[in-house]
Formats: structure tokens, C-alpha cells, sequence
């Protein structure tokens, strides 16, 4: 089973760039967490995730998600963080 994942510190937001890489490679978030003031995304290869998209904010993103439900997304993976 192929895993990766990324870190990132609470103050930047995680680089679309090095998700964009891991879906390149066949990768998909399967998990997303905070702690010790880092963001943690955990990533498969083995996922029936063919496609996905991701959002990052300050606030809640109400519409984002609204769009994207009727887009036929759904919401796998949600953290937050208070750093």
C-alpha cells in the first residue's frame, strides 16, 4: 500500500503545489489533522478517490463546500487548528 504524507507549520497554508505533485503520482488525502503546530496530510495511492479538490481558509467555507457538493464532491477530510 503506497502512503505519504505532508507537513506544513499553522502559520502558511499547505502548498497546492506539493498536493498537486502527490496527485500527479497517483496519491489522494485520505486524512487531514493539526498538531504540534503543523498541518498533517496523510495520502493513498489505494483510494476509489479519482478526483479531488481541497480548501483552505480561515473561516469555514460554507459556499466553497456548497459549490463543490453540487459538483458531486463530497467531504472526506476536515481539520482545524487554533495556532
Amino acid at each position: 500500500m503506497g502512503q505519504t504524507y505532508l507537513t506544513e507549520p499553522y502559520a502558511s497554508y499547505l502548498t497546492n503545489a506539493n498536493i498537486k505533485k502527490q496527485w500527479a503520482e497517483g496519491y489522494r488525502i485520505t486524512e487531514v489533522s493539526s498538531g504540534n503546530r503543523l498541518w498533517w496530510v496523510v495520502m493513498h495511492k489505494e483510494t476509489a478517490s479519482k478526483q479531488q479538490t481541497y480548501n483552505m481558509t480561515q473561516r469555514f467555507p460554507t459556499g466553497w463546500v456548497t459549490t463543490k457538493s453540487a459538483e458531486e464532491y463530497r467531504v472526506t477530510a476536515l481539520a482545524s487548528a487554533n495556532g
